[in-house]
């Protein structure tokens, strides 16, 4: 709601800030954009392919540990109480490591795609601001982040963002 009274206020401001000259509009979908050009599906790929990475070192930690806790139970019985704690304990230790490791690894794949994410957001608001400059467009608005009831094809300057983009 705010941005769409924002976008309003703006739209007055600019259209009687300068009344001898109509003021220009247009749109652009980021989302779009990034979900369809090459760079946007090479960030994508590049996040994907360092889950799947870690997923499969996560797997071998579990699988390792799911062996070690088979092991444990089959030798349990010919243990003395003190060898069971001890075990147990050690067992315990690396199922916490698991669960850090695992929690590490999400974070750093959310830093990773934020870092990735802001840099390719930056990158497309350059070229934005180059597009409306040569096009002599007063205000562009992102598609996603306002509500467009209606906006004439001709205003959505996408597709050329991605064209550039994809440069």
């Amino acid at each position: 709601m705010k941005k769409t009274l924002f976008a309003v206020f703006a739209f007055t401001l600019l259209t009687q800030a300068a009344p001898a000259r109509a003021s220009t509009f247009a749109i652009v979908d980021f989302y779009k954009v990034i979900n369809s050009s090459k760079k946007g599906k090479a960030h994508r790929q590049t996040i994907e392919d360092e889950v799947a990475r870690r997923k499969e070192a996560l797997m071998k930690l579990q699988q390792d540990f799911e062996k070690d806790m088979d092991e444990f139970r089959q030798k349990r019985l010919v243990m003395t109480p003190a060898q069971i704690s001890e075990k147990e304990d050690q067992l315990r230790d690396r199922q916490r490591q698991i669960e850090r490791k695992m929690s590490d690894y999400e974070e750093e794949i959310k830093r990773k795609d934020e870092q990735l994410s802001s840099e390719v957001v930056s990158k497309l608001k350059d070229l934005t601001s180059q597009i409306a400059k040569e096009k002599n467009i007063d205000v562009v608005f992102e598609k996603s982040s306002i509500n467009v009831i209606y906006a004439a094809s001709a205003l959505d300057i996408t597709d050329e963002l991605q064209k550039r983009f994809d440069k």
